[in-house]
């Protein structure tokens, strides 16, 4: 290519290329790690790539942001229970993606009768928090409340409505209100819609999609 016009012809469509490039990664650099246990990771979802809130929200939030599913089943804030989510894989992957922005959505299986520990609970979370807000990207952190959840289902003595509503709500307000981070109710909306749960604790792709459209409405 002598041409000269061509040549500077050439320099502008790459210069071009390049800048698109460049707002195409500056899109994807806002990264929102959600952070939780089977009800983020989709348990039950026939497919949890599509259906499960994270990849729900992905869909909402569309490309301006990168939404990362660090869901664990039977994960718990509290550090000492029969499945903590501290020191895990996905623990250590969510703080290695290097969120702008992270969502945390546990609590119901820390009120299984033998994991939960109010002072703990407040103390434990409390520290997952401001694990998250030391990371260098300084991420914007949100906690949520967790669904409810209904009988009969398949966990036994694992899960308590009354408890989930009357003990576990109340303490994560209170983690929410003397952090100061931001609350999402995610318990509210799915109140009485048992239909939006395929086993009682779990939603279905319709329940997932009212939690992504929650979060996603957060400012």
């Amino acid at each position: 290519m002598n041409n000269p016009i061509k040549r500077r012809f050439a320099s502008i469509l790459a210069a071009g290329a390049a800048l698109l490039l460049g707002i195409q990664s500056a899109w994807a650099q806002v990264k929102v790690a959600c952070v939780g246990d089977s009800i983020t990771a989709g348990y039950a979802l026939q497919n949890p790539t599509v259906e499960s809130y994270p990849a729900q929200l992905q869909a909402l939030l569309g490309n301006g942001y990168t939404v990362g599913n660090f869901g664990l089943s039977a994960a718990t804030v509290l550090k000492r229970s029969d499945y903590t989510y501290w020191n895990t894989a996905p623990y250590r992957a969510s703080l290695q993606f290097k969120p702008n922005i992270v969502v945390i959505m546990l609590g119901t299986n820390d009120s299984k009768p033998w994991n939960w520990n109010a002072a703990k609970f407040d103390a434990d979370y409390r520290a997952l928090i401001a694990k998250y807000q030391g990371l260098t990207t300084h991420p914007q952190v949100y906690i949520c409340l967790p669904p409810p959840v209904y009988t009969p289902n398949p966990f036994g003595n694992a899960f308590d409505p009354a408890f989930i509503q009357n003990t576990v709500v109340p303490a994560v307000q209170a983690v929410a209100a003397n952090t100061g981070v931001t609350l999402i109710d995610n318990n509210t909306p799915l109140l009485n819609h048992p239909e939006l749960f395929s086993d009682g604790v779990h939603p279905t792709p319709q329940g997932a999609g009212v939690i992504a459209s929650t979060v996603a409405a957060t400012p």
